[in-house]
């Protein structure tokens, strides 16, 4: 096996002159070390590994940011291939189990990002969003007019719990369907003496084009909305409710933004990013609870 692998090495324009001299390299190494066929046995499985490269980091694989993108179903679909491949490259050679950590570790990693559907770690705080948290303040007060002393203010990250990005110079949370970070909640109280409130829901587009995803929010046990996302993919749009005193509470309030846009195999998802929202007593009252506008915020 060290011959094949020394003879790669020594003569690297040969190794790397096609994809089928690596395979062979490659096959020739793994059957001389653990025995033959082998490698044909564990190739769907390798193959299927790859994907765990977007989680290489240094010299091994770690968890990252893109864990919040993923179809918990079609990452345990790798998994199944992975697994099943070493399950028959054992049977054909136990030694297999003598060299297979570096196999296993990804199958690891994959699994721990599948558990993570209902209970994501979290990566808020990270020092690079940090800045753009700051900027979604200023413009919160520019856009929507919030008054710190008398709005209820919810940053990016107050929403649990979705992909940390930096869009511009703003820190958001993306939303993905059937992942993860498929909904962000937020938690925040009013006055003692709740009133008649106007929310503003700032968010934009993940992708370009006309496609939208399908979204629904809720405010404590009030659907709000349900229905095509009314944000745009190049500028920060609003989307603004009434909010009834009978619909909140003086605490723990809980404002929830899902994306439950189907998702199909392999296909490209599509998502959204919320920017802040901001609670506040509306300037003129233009109907009842749950009046949706849409404003685009024109040159932001």
């Amino acid at each position: 096996a060290l011959g094949h692998m020394a003879d790669a090495l020594w003569r690297p324009e040969v190794y790397r002159k096609s994809s089928e001299n690596r395979e062979n390299s490659l096959k020739r190494a793994t059957d001389q070390l653990c025995g033959e066929g082998v490698y044909d046995v564990l190739r769907p499985g390798t193959r299927a590994l790859n994907y765990a490269d977007r989680y290489l980091w240094g010299n091994g694989t770690t968890l990252n940011q893109n864990l919040f993108e993923e179809n918990p179903e079609e990452i345990m679909e790798i998994v199944a291939t992975a697994e099943n491949a070493m399950k028959k490259a054992v049977a054909l050679s136990p030694v297999v189990v003598r060299y297979s950590a570096h196999y296993i570790h990804p199958v690891n990693i994959l699994k721990t990002v599948a558990a993570q559907y209902d209970n994501p770690q979290s990566y808020y705080g990270l020092p690079e969003y940090k800045p753009g948290l700051g900027e979604n303040v200023k413009a919160a007060t520019k856009e929507a007019g919030f008054n710190e002393a008398k709005d209820i203010f919810g940053n990016a990250f107050d929403f649990h719990i979705g992909k940390p990005v930096v869009v511009g110079s703003r820190a958001c949370s993306q939303y993905y369907p059937k992942s993860p970070s498929r909904k962000g909640a937020w938690k925040f109280n009013v006055p003692e003496y709740p009133e008649d409130y106007e929310l503003s829901i700032c968010g934009r587009l993940g992708q370009a084009g006309d496609a939208r995803p399908e979204i629904r929010i809720t405010i404590n046990k009030t659907k709000l909305y349900e229905g095509p996302a009314k944000f745009t993919p190049d500028s920060w749009t609003f989307m603004k409710f009434n909010l009834g005193w009978d619909d909140i509470a003086e605490k723990d309030n809980l404002l929830t933004i899902e994306n439950i846009t189907p998702r199909e195999k392999g296909a490209t998802p599509l998502t959204y990013y919320i920017n802040y929202a901001v609670v506040k007593p509306p300037a003129e009252k233009k109907g009842g609870p749950g009046k949706e506008e849409n404003i685009l915020l024109d040159g932001f």
